[in-house]
């Protein structure tokens, strides 16, 4: 939902209206005037999210137990 976001967002700041974002069943509309709402609400996802850091994405996965490796090309 981030690249969508920082999309709309990009969007406001070149001058459109209105921006609307869907995600499943959920969706947001927000206006110009919204632009510094909608930035804070992408700082605040990116923070909870793993890949915009860098982190590990659905490519690569951990495993538990006795496998003895953590390495995703196993």
């Amino acid at each position: 939902m981030l690249p969508r976001l920082r999309a709309a967002y990009y969007a406001l700041l070149a001058g459109a209206q209105s921006q609307e974002v869907r995600h499943g069943e959920h969706w947001q509309r927000w206006h110009r005037g919204e632009a510094k709402m909608l930035k804070q609400e992408i700082d605040r996802l990116s923070a909870i999210c793993p890949q915009s850091q860098g982190g590990a994405g659905g490519r690569y996965a951990t495993t538990m137990g006795g496998r003895g490796f953590n390495h995703w090309g196993y």
